[in-house]
């Protein structure tokens, strides 16, 4: 049950934006906390996953009752890893750390550790709250979104005009991420290097995967393809409403 409900999460969007980010967004001060301060932490993320799982689970159709039995010496860090996929064993992690402090602590530690090595996680963290950058990439999508209906993200051809159109958000996004760089006091070759070669999964596998807006949006200013599947897919959110 669990491998069950940790693929679920892993492909939520309301489980990204409360659980994840509430981990990603508390990790990098929690081990500076006093021990009164880290229970603090740990019981609000034990409030606000409550009722996530509870809304996963009633999706699932399973029994909150069975399932909670079911985590009984469980061990998320068992929970095999899928080729291509990350951030199931982070969620697994999460769930069984509703009871279980321990666990929390090892989630919350793992995560630090990651966004202390990863010059692409810090960007792509901090990117979830700069309006800047959502303003200037939100207003380029909404504008030539069209543009890339009826495509295939994946079928690896270019047109003109799109690749054009790739190298005008490259354009308009230079000085935004030079920016965001700088306020991470970043290495700007560095971070420009990192970012190239991104891969995820060279993550630890009990870190929680990165916000896929931000990592997109990021991806796609140093590649074609990452930037094509960006606005392929917003072409079809368009044609979706």
């Amino acid at each position: 049950m669990l491998e069950r409900v940790a693929e679920a999460a892993h492909r939520d969007d309301e489980w990204e934006e409360m659980v994840h980010s509430f981990v990603q967004v508390k990790a990098a001060r929690f081990g500076s906390l006093s021990p009164d301060g880290q229970h603090k932490i740990y019981a609000d993320f034990q409030q606000l996953l409550e009722p996530q799982l509870e809304r996963l689970l009633e999706s699932l159709r399973l029994p909150p009752d069975d399932f909670l039995v079911s985590l009984i010496g469980a061990d998320p860090h068992a929970l095999p890893t899928r080729p291509g996929v990350h951030g199931e064993r982070a969620a697994a992690i999460e769930v069984c750390a509703l009871d279980s402090e321990q666990l929390f602590h090892e989630l919350m530690e793992a995560e630090a550790a990651e966004q202390a090595a990863s010059a692409v996680r810090k960007m792509a963290l901090h990117l979830t709250g700069d309006t800047d950058w959502k303003c200037v990439v939100g207003g380029f999508i909404e504008e030539h979104a069209d543009k890339f209906e009826g495509l295939d993200a994946t079928d690896g051809h270019s047109q003109l005009e799109h690749t054009a159109l790739h190298e005008e958000y490259q354009g308009l996004l230079e000085e935004e991420l030079e920016r965001i760089i700088g306020e991470l006091s970043l290495d700007a070759e560095d971070a420009l290097v990192a970012l190239a070669s991104f891969d995820p999964s060279t993550q630890r596998p009990s870190a929680t995967p990165l916000p896929r807006g931000p990592l997109g949006e990021l991806r796609g200013f140093v590649e074609y393809t990452d930037f094509k599947r960006m606005m392929v897919a917003a072409a079809l959110e368009n044609l979706a409403i």
